[in-house]
């Protein structure tokens, strides 16, 4: 009789180990669940931050090139305007030489 009784609250004590585990097991999935919606949420910010800086990349490549063009068009002009600026210099000698000819014509006259 004392075997059967002995049986009985053994039996009893794994069951409630068994309640007590599952509970604990319960317990650790949805901590580990929240922590995997925590991680979840995380990892999107983390995709909608680095969109975000491909295109502040992408916008300052187009404003590098910008940048780029802007100096080879005023390193052009640069270069335009030292031509002509030679060009004026050249003419106004030329002037100043003709006139000086002509004022050697008139007094002469």
């Amino acid at each position: 009789m004392n075997e059967i009784i002995s049986k009985f609250l053994g039996r009893e004590e794994k069951y409630s180990e068994l309640l007590i585990s599952i509970a604990d097991s319960e317990r650790k999935n949805n901590e580990a669940r929240k922590h995997n919606e925590q991680l979840a949420k995380r990892v999107k910010e983390l995709r909608e931050e680095n969109n975000l800086l491909d295109k502040m990349n992408e916008e300052r490549k187009d404003v590098k090139g910008l940048n780029i063009e802007a100096k080879r068009e005023l390193n052009a002009k640069i270069a335009a305007h030292k031509k002509s600026s030679l060009i004026l210099e050249s003419a106004h000698h030329w002037g100043v030489r003709a006139l000086i000819k002509v004022d050697k014509v008139f007094i002469d006259l």
